[in-house]
């Protein structure tokens, strides 16, 4: 089932908008199009959008899968559109809005099942809560809310426009991305990773918890399942929770070669990695080399997919190999920084 929702962008002009949409979607890699005379759109992993001029003004359509990842993308158009106009944005009325005071459709209050420790390196909580099936469908990550420590929770709400409205101030929510290990939508839990690092906000979060504490989450949103007949997965400590989740579902016929990087060897496991993918470990001396590693890596021409998360510097730096060296369209890769150095 799609759901959809729509707003009219009236007061501007269209021939504008509609450059600042296609320039807004080419920055990040995703297609804008006129399907007719009038009409315009961006299908995207995550759902799609559509433009139509009328009498002056645009009529703004979204689409997406679930009414979860829907609101997603509308926060992220409203977010785009306010660059554009703040008075634009924060004006919009949409077919489908539930009214200001509530709850996000993407925000779950979920409660502690269980911390495990899978490996020396990582803590697995394990939450359970309702109506999870959108958690376990084609985007593997959602963000954990935190509230400061010693402070009651204040969690987010839609604003008049439909955009999510977020604590500010002393209330401010850490908001962490992770992705789901595990996940049972039927018997209402997921699972999680959280890498045990000193200083980790999220570290001490996770040591302290307790069965039965109340835990927010938002999402599902972000990062996808590759499928292509040749991958190269490549990531330090942060990615190996979803590199692990992307193996296991991986064809058996998939061949390739997966990367990871650890600072403490204790941190390998086993992974499901079908028979034609060659899995190098690689411990990290001082100065990373993820990079160079996946760099050495010989790429074929076509049927092509290469997922790379890490550190920020380097994971820009791989962006820029990977598509400007090699060629590779955002449609065959995922490149991303999941933290940045101090």
């Amino acid at each position: 089932m799609r759901h959809t929702t729509s707003a009219t962008l009236a007061g501007y002009d269209p021939a504008g908008l509609l450059a600042f949409f296609a320039a807004e979607l080419a920055e990040h890699g995703l297609p804008f199009e006129q399907a007719q005379p009038g009409r315009y759109q961006s299908v995207m992993p995550a759902g799609a959008l559509y433009l139509l001029r009328e009498q002056g003004a645009l009529r703004l359509t979204l689409q997406a899968g679930g009414l979860a990842q829907l609101h997603g993308l509308r926060d992220l158009v409203i977010e785009h559109l306010a660059e554009y106009s703040a008075d634009l944005a924060a004006g919009l009325v949409w077919s489908d809005l539930a009214g200001a005071g509530a709850a996000p459709p993407n925000f779950r209050l979920m409660r502690a099942l269980s911390v495990t420790r899978p490996s020396p390196i990582y803590l697995r909580v394990r939450l359970a809560g309702e109506d999870l099936h959108s958690f376990d469908a084609d985007e593997m990550h959602f963000r954990l809310l935190l509230p400061p420590a010693g402070r009651p929770a204040q969690w987010p709400v839609l604003s008049a426009n439909g955009q999510t409205l977020w604590p500010k101030g002393e209330a401010a929510l850490h908001r962490p991305a992770y992705t789901i290990r595990q996940i049972d939508a039927k018997a209402g839990w997921l699972e999680f990773d959280v890498f045990r690092h000193a200083g980790g906000r999220a570290t001490a979060w996770a040591e302290a918890l307790r069965p039965g504490d109340a835990v927010g989450v938002i999402g599902p949103g972000g990062g996808g399942f590759p499928c292509a007949p040749w991958l190269l997965m490549a990531g330090d400590e942060t990615a190996l929770p979803a590199i692990a989740r992307i193996a296991e579902r991986l064809p058996a016929q998939t061949r390739g070669h997966v990367i990871v990087e650890l600072g403490d060897p204790a941190g390998r496991q086993p992974l499901a990695a079908p028979a034609g993918m060659r899995v190098e470990w690689r411990i990290r001396r001082g100065h990373s080399g993820l990079f160079a590693a996946a760099q050495a890596v010989a790429v074929p021409d076509a049927g092509r997919y290469v997922w790379f998360a890490g550190e920020k510097a380097q994971a820009q730096q791989a962006r820029s190999w990977f598509r400007e060296s090699c060629g590779l369209t955002a449609d065959e890769s995922y490149i991303s920084g999941y933290w940045k150095a101090r």
